[in-house]
Formats: structure tokens, sequence, C-alpha cells
């Protein structure tokens, strides 16, 4: 058995003679075969490498532990806003509001849907609101009711829609954040048939993009728009129907 000066590894010499089958031969013997060596690493290699081993498992471990800690609320499980007409943006301005500081209008305003409305015979008009709200399983449900619509509403088929920004810890790396600036459903369970001037559409996140959300995984939804879109009937609007809002009286 030898060890180097540098004290790095420690060489075992095996001899075994083959006249004497179990015995150690001698390590003097010139016929004897090449020993077998077996090469052990020293005590210093075992030191000396310990430190980067440990170094390597803390950082790997701090890292995941960074990765799932985004900022988020203790709770924020509901959010409710009424529903409003929707119009079209202002592109060509040729007015101005009212007050201290002038803001650039346009005049008269474009509705986004010129068939279907709140606005009804003898004056009357509907309402509607939404809701967002989060399932202990692992979801988010997303309803819509609209009463007392126009008569261009009736028979027409409405449909879901929201803008939405998910951060969250579903994802190869996480957390990351996910934008869905255009979620429109168009299915059974988001959609709805006006009959009686009314509207019914209760459908959810995984409903349409099944297994996007799940129990445990801490999800920041943002909810940067939403509202219901006709999809069938005359003159098609490109926006939607009726808007997430509120009406200053």
């Amino acid at each position: 058995m030898i060890a180097d000066a540098a004290g790095c590894r420690i060489v075992a010499d095996f001899v075994l003679d083959s006249g004497n089958p179990g015995a150690v031969g001698s390590a003097l013997d010139p016929n004897r075969k090449p020993p077998t060596q077996m090469v052990l690493p020293s005590r210093r290699s075992f030191v000396s490498r310990a430190p980067v081993v440990v170094t390597l498992l803390l950082a790997h471990a701090m890292s995941a532990s960074i990765a799932g800690a985004h900022d988020e609320p203790k709770r924020a499980r509901l959010i409710r806003a009424p529903l409003v007409t929707a119009y079209e943006p202002c592109t060509a301005p040729n007015t101005f509001t009212g007050g201290d500081i002038p803001i650039p209008a346009c005049a008269p305003p474009k509705r986004s849907d010129t068939e279907c409305g709140f606005q009804g015979p003898y004056f009357k008009a509907g309402y509607g609101k939404a809701t967002a709200a989060t399932k202990t399983l692992g979801d988010l449900r997303l309803s819509f009711v609209a009463e007392a619509l126009g008569p261009g509403c009736e028979g027409r088929r409405l449909c879901a829609f929201a803008s939405i920004r998910m951060t969250t810890d579903r994802c190869l790396v996480h957390p990351c954040t996910v934008d869905l600036p255009n979620l429109y459903v168009d299915s059974p369970t988001g959609c709805c048939t006006v009959e009686r001037g009314a509207c019914r559409v209760s459908t959810s996140i995984n409903s349409e993009l099944l297994g996007l959300l799940q129990p445990g995984e801490k999800t920041g939804i943002e909810i940067n728009g939403c509202g219901l879109k006709r999809t069938d009937g005359p003159n098609l609007p490109a926006g939607l129907t009726f808007s997430c809002g509120v009406l200053a009286p």
C-alpha cells in the first residue's frame, strides 16, 4: 500500500500467489503477475470537495424557494362588476370633454353592437352583471347575467369574454406570467341564447382550458376586461356587445 506525497490518493497492491491460493504473494517475486490496483480517494479529497457540493445544494434549494415566492395577497376570491353598453374606441377625436383639463373625444359615440343593447321599448332599459370567483378545487368560475334586454337581442347568441393575466406556479420554470388578452369562449357552457330578454352564462377557466388551474398552486389572476359578445344575427360587432364597467348617475 503506497500513499503519494501529496496525500491525494492511496494505491493498494493486492498480490495473489497462484501457487498458494488464498495466500498473499511476495511483492518481490519477479514471476508474479502485475498487481491489481485499487485507487481510493483520500480524506483530503473528500474534505476539499465537500464545500462545493454543499454550496450547490444550498443554491438549488434557495433558487427553488425564491421561484415559488411570487407576491400575492392573503385572500382575493371574488369580484363583481355590472355590465354596460360597449362602445368603439375613439381613434379620430373631433371634440373635447368639459372640465378644467379638456381631453380629446369623439362625437357621436358609436356602439360596438348596433343591434343588441339594453334599451327596450317605452324607454325601459335592462341590466346585467358579471362575477368571477375562485373555487377550493382550484378553478375560476365566470358567471354573466343579463335581464330585460332590448328586442334586438331576442333569440341571439351571447358568449363570454375575458381579458386576463395570470402569474402562477403551474409552469415548467416557475413562477411564470401568462397573458390571455382575448379569452373568447364559444362553447355550450360559455354562451347563452337570449330568451324573453334574459341571458345566463356560467363557465370556468378549467372548463374551457382543461387543467390550467390546480388546487395548491398559487395563481394571481388579473382581470383586465370582461363582457358578452353577440355571435350570430345581422351586423355582427367587431368588439363586445356588453362590457364590464359602471354607470355614473
